[in-house]
């Protein structure tokens, strides 16, 4: 509570305006993301076994504890969930750093 009121009494009439500015490409990259995900967990939910819950907890982007508690909690399979969140995180450290590279292309200095 502490947090929330210090928070909220930073805010200002700039503040607002500033919310205001992002809100809508806020809200649109959020639609999005939300749609991806359901997307890609309709797609594994059809190519495996694994109910849908399951593959939604395991392809959502967070903490593999917390999906792992949350499908203990809804009695899921949280081993699957687990690991499927582990190697998603583990395929993004390593494909992170091809990607860091092939978007971040800097020109060769002359001098090499």
């Amino acid at each position: 509570m502490l947090i929330g009121s210090l928070i909220g009494m930073r805010f200002d009439r700039e503040t607002l305006k500033e919310l205001a500015r992002i809100g809508k490409p806020s809200a649109a990259a959020l639609s999005l993301y939300v749609v991806m995900s359901v997307g890609l967990a309709l797609v594994f939910f059809v190519l495996t076994p694994l109910p849908f819950y399951t593959t939604l907890l395991a392809i959502v982007p967070a903490g593999a504890a917390e999906m792992a508690s949350t499908a203990a909690t809804l009695e899921l399979d949280a081993t699957v969930v687990a690991t499927l969140q582990m190697l998603r995180v583990l395929t993004l450290f390593i494909a992170l750093p091809m990607l860091i590279r092939f978007f971040a292309q800097k020109p060769l200095s002359e001098d090499q």
